[in-house]
């Protein structure tokens, strides 16, 4: 839907931030440092912990992030992630992994290590 589209002028005025709760990127569009789903949760249940898994401050109900609650669910318990050694990865097997070059990462390193491959490849056009 285009007419739901930001030009460009309108994504200076309202950059892309990191959700000081669940670190998920959203386009702020106020002066919150905290994502809408963040903002209804703490309404609601007050402020989050620490998750038990993954140390992200998400844990709203329990002891467990949103993130990691369905990840468990879906994949089994957290195993420890190549880069950061956090117990803290779900093997969400093949698709997944093919994105990061085969590692076995947890959320952050994920993110961390798409950035730079997007990185790496603005830099050289060839890769």
């Amino acid at each position: 839907l285009p007419s739901l589209m930001f030009s460009q002028d309108c994504r200076g005025a309202f950059p892309i931030v990191k959700c000081t709760y669940c670190r998920t990127e959203f386009q702020q569009e106020n002066t919150h440092t905290i994502c809408k789903k963040c903002e209804q949760n703490v309404k609601a249940y007050g402020k989050p912990t620490a998750c038990e898994y993954c140390n992200i401050i998400a844990a709203f109900i329990g002891s467990k992030c949103q993130r990691c609650t369905n990840s468990e669910k879906r994949y089994g318990p957290p195993v420890n992630c190549e880069q950061c050694k956090q117990r803290c990865a779900f093997d969400r097997k093949d698709d997944s992994r093919r994105k990061v070059d085969g590692k076995l990462l947890c959320w952050l390193c994920t993110l961390s290590y798409k950035r730079a491959l997007a990185k790496a490849k603005q830099n050289d056009p060839m890769r």
